[in-house]
């Protein structure tokens, strides 16, 4: 039988990995696993082919040599968000952007602002369900849904 309704969520996200990324964070002794990432007890995390993320985040510009530390510390915040991680390693996500920007080539200003931006601000983007979006419903039967919301 086909379903006559969808149940989506409207996400805001720019980038997609099209291949699967493997780093090691110093987060030990867990073991997270789920069809976007997975994180061993080593410390090894491997972020999953298709996992979307937004980039850098507030007043700033995504440049090439700051993706790679959003992904990953999008991803950390993610897990943290989720419950899947103590909030206690939202310091350890905070210092493996920070370390990952300088080793791609953003110039120590600019990863000084960016570190403390997170560091004080990041902290509701760690609580858990943030982040989470309302789940509609499509179509909705007398209704003009609103896109821009």
């Amino acid at each position: 039988m086909t379903e006559k309704f969808i149940r989506y969520r409207k996400r805001k996200y720019k980038y997609q990995l099209v291949e699967d990324y493997t780093i090691k964070v110093n987060i030990f002794g867990f073991e997270v696993r789920t069809d976007m990432y997975y994180l061993t007890g080593d410390g090894t995390l491997v972020i999953k082919s298709g996992y979307a993320w937004d980039g850098p985040s507030g007043p700033t510009i995504d440049t090439p040599d700051t993706l790679r530390a959003s992904l990953v510390h999008d991803c950390l915040y993610q897990m943290i968000r989720d419950g899947q991680l103590p909030p206690y390693c939202k310091d350890i996500a905070d210092s493996a952007f920070y370390s990952i920007l300088l080793e791609d080539g953003v110039d120590k200003f600019r990863a000084n602002i960016w570190y403390d931006a997170v560091h004080v601000f990041g902290g509701s983007s760690c609580e858990i369900g943030s982040g989470l979006d309302e789940i509609k419903t499509a179509p909705r039967q007398g209704e003009v849904d609103d896109w821009n919301k």
